[in-house]
């Protein structure tokens, strides 16, 4: 069955509102997936508003740092991660990532001692990031397990990660994130029923 997008009779603005309390009323923890650009920020600044109602005080961050970051967004970042009321996770983790090099994918691992030793890195990893050693893996080898498992560790309870996407200028990435928050909460609703508490969304 085709799905179809339903208007609602409010703003943007006020639904994205009713979605992020539902999300806090429904998890333990919620954790604002943080890109620097202007979705996730507007997602932040919702979290905020949530904060300063309920008292909650800092906002939980996570930011995947993919080492090929516009040095503007890098300084952004920075930025917010100072605010008093961010409480920011930097993740500089060794995943493969593919790349175009003049008109050809190449394939790169992001954060990779090799291109460090070689003096290629695109930027030097910053010192208050979480890394690979952090889980006690070998830097330079592929993650074993997806980033998301690493970013879920010492969290508590029921965890929802938010993303700011906006459907209007891409169906791709909208569809992509229903999908995968279809599958994700069929697939922690079978590990709650083992006792595993963990979910996103």
């Amino acid at each position: 069955m085709t799905r179809q997008r339903l208007f609602l009779d409010m703003s943007c603005v006020d639904a994205a509102r009713q979605r992020m309390r539902h999300v806090y009323d429904t998890f333990d923890t919620v954790c604002v997936q943080f890109s620097g650009g202007k979705d996730s920020t507007a997602v932040l600044y919702l979290a905020k508003e949530i904060h300063e109602e309920r008292g909650l005080g800092p906002v939980k961050v996570i930011f995947r740092d993919e080492e090929m970051v516009s040095p503007t967004v890098v300084k952004f970042i920075e930025e917010v991660r100072n605010y008093d009321w961010v409480d920011m996770e930097w993740y500089c983790l060794p995943s493969g990532q593919e790349v175009w090099v003049l008109g050809r994918r190449e394939y790169c691992l992001l954060w990779s001692p090799y291109r460090q030793s070689q003096g290629r890195l695109v930027r030097e990893i910053p010192p208050w990031a979480i890394t690979a050693e952090d889980f006690g893996l070998i830097p330079g080898e592929v993650l074993p397990q997806s980033i998301d498992y690493y970013t879920m560790q010492g969290k508590k309870g029921r965890v929802a990660f938010i993303t700011g996407v906006r459907a209007n200028e891409s169906m791709i990435r909208y569809r992509s994130c229903v999908q995968k928050t279809a599958r994700e909460l069929h697939r922690h609703s079978l590990q709650d029923e083992e006792k595993h508490s963990s979910s996103v969304c």
